[in-house]
């Protein structure tokens, strides 16, 4: 007698498709599928349980206790048979007596299957995508309150499942968040950068009715120096005083305008030693004409 596969069921396409939506298949031991097939073995009383999921090649066993193989072919699956009817609990009491199994190498050969039942795990849109099944090496059957254990397992197989299928969802949404917060963040800090220069261009407008007015005053410097040079063209100590005088007031001014052009940069200065006292103390007169007379500044 030639061993003939289970046929495809009808929703086959969606069945697959369900069961790759998972990323369950070769996924490690999870203790709580674990004790699903436990207890199955315990309430049936059979040497060997599974939890069987059966793709387009293969069943594999998300959990198994009494086998030391993790997936078969699924030309030899006996859950490739029980998945045909999502709504029964599929039983073969005697393999060696039923013509689909009778030739099946599992039958013939390790472990030598004579008994099986397996309850299908159903989706909530009714896709069967394996079994939690329990297998024995002699005939046997099962009473009715072992056929209602081994459904409510398969029940809460698929219950976990699903639970296992939300918790997938729930990190990559955490990790699609996270994604999104370390983006907004970077976008804030470009923001943030933006606003500050802003910032520093409004603090130029603030201060320029003093800067003009430090500027004015440099102006009336150099000039007041270059007319007393032209005067005392005659007395060189005299023109070398207040040419120095004018050079000093042409030196302050291009530093003021350093300055200034610093403060408006989004690019970073280069550093340099500061004499931090002569700068508050170079800053003191400005601030005091700028801020508004109820601000008392002192300067230590």
């Amino acid at each position: 007698m030639t061993h003939r596969p289970a046929p495809l069921p009808l929703d086959e396409a969606r069945r697959i498709q369900a069961l790759d939506h998972l990323q369950i298949l070769d996924s490690l031991p999870e203790q709580a599928f674990d004790d699903i097939v436990e207890l199955a073995s315990v309430v049936c009383g059979t040497p060997i349980a599974l939890v069987s999921l059966v793709d387009d090649q293969r069943q594999w066993f998300k959990a198994c206790t009494g086998l030391s193989v993790r997936e078969t072919h699924r030309d030899q699956a006996f859950c490739a048979y029980a998945i045909l009817e999502p709504d029964q609990l599929l039983i073969v009491e005697d393999a060696a007596l039923d013509e689909r199994f009778a030739s099946n190498p599992l039958v013939v050969g390790e472990p030598f299957i004579r008994f099986y039942a397996g309850a299908p795990i159903v989706t909530q849109q009714g896709q069967a995508l394996g079994t939690v099944c329990v297998i024995d090496t002699v005939p046997r059957t099962l009473d009715a309150r072992q056929i209602g254990a081994l459904t409510a397992l398969a029940r809460q197989t698929s219950a976990l499942l699903q639970l296992r299928e939300l918790s997938a969802e729930k990190d990559e949404q955490a990790r699609s968040l996270s994604r999104k917060v370390i983006s907004a963040l970077a976008d804030d800090q470009h923001e943030h950068a933006r606003l500050r220069q802003n910032q520093r261009v409004s603090a130029i407008g603030q201060l320029t009715s003093g800067i003009a007015h430090d500027f004015n005053n440099l102006l009336q410097a150099i000039s007041a120096s270059l007319q007393f040079v032209e005067r005392k063209a005659d007395k060189p100590q005299d023109v070398r005083r207040w040419a120095s005088v004018g050079l000093q007031a042409v030196n302050k001014g291009a530093s003021l305008i350093a300055q200034l052009l610093a403060f408006t940069r989004e690019d970073p200065s280069a550093l340099t030693l500061l004499d931090v006292s002569a700068q508050v103390r170079s800053l003191e007169e400005l601030f005091n004409r700028v801020l508004s007379p109820d601000i008392n500044l002192q300067f230590d």
